[in-house]
């Protein structure tokens, strides 16, 4: 598969599998592929069949990062492209609050490390490479930053953030930034039975905990990019 990819939603047993599916690429995320995955998180809201859904990458890494072809836009276009980025609404604006399960594999870099962070648990194979690659090419690494601190602790989100070094989902483990790591290839049926785990509970007091969870995590995140988005940037040299 090539050019912009796509995301597949399916559902199972009342549990949602959106995949992402642009292999040849590491699953990195076009426009297009945001606003399908924006699409399939607002289908799992309204989707009487679903409570839950796990969020996997097909092919040999979850996701490598946004498509970086728009990077070489001027300052002002990017942060104009900022301001209405879809990315921002996949787990702020529940409708049913239904929770997601990251099963992340392979890698997960930049932002694809934001978006198996984002979720509400996050199950990740063995051996599963993270990195916060946004200040060595030059972007603002506020809300990664926020998230890892949000998720492990300052000092973890502090070392990953200013080295951008690789991290094994073994080490995420150990700060208590995701929830299990599971043997190669069994990463996606350990999500499966963690997410059959959830929806036995009454949905209404999960969606609820989600919803709690997601508002807190939403509030850490934004005081972080507004602070940071009041100072002078040095996208702006």
């Amino acid at each position: 598969m090539s050019g912009e990819g796509s995301v597949t939603y399916e559902v199972t047993d009342r549990i949602a599998r959106i995949v992402l599916r642009r292999p040849d690429k590491l699953n990195a995320l076009t426009p297009t592929m945001l606003a399908d995955l924006q699409a399939a998180f607002h289908r799992l809201e309204l989707d009487a069949d679903a409570d839950a859904a796990i969020l996997s990458g097909d092919g040999r890494a979850f996701c490598s990062g946004a498509d970086t072809a728009g990077h070489g836009l001027p300052p002002e276009e990017r942060r104009a492209r900022a301001l209405v980025d879809p990315r921002r609404q996949l787990f702020e604006e529940g409708i049913e609050w239904k929770p997601i399960i990251a099963a992340p594999h392979g890698y997960a870099v930049g932002y694809g490390m934001v978006l198996a962070l984002k979720c509400d648990l996050v199950v990740a194979e063995a051996g599963t490479r993270f990195q916060m690659s946004e200040i060595p090419r030059g972007l603002y690494a506020s809300s990664l930053w926020a998230l890892m601190a949000f998720r492990s602790s300052a000092a973890f989100a502090d070392e990953l953030t200013l080295t951008a070094r690789f991290v094994a989902a073994e080490e995420l483990l150990a700060h208590d930034a995701i929830n299990a790591v599971a043997p190669s290839g069994e990463h996606l049926a350990l999500a499966e039975d963690l997410a059959r785990a959830v929806i036995g509970n009454p949905a209404r007091a999960v969606r609820h905990a989600v919803q709690t969870r997601r508002a807190y995590q939403a509030r850490f995140i934004s005081d972080a990019t507004l602070l940071t988005r009041a100072a002078p940037s040095p996208l702006d040299a």
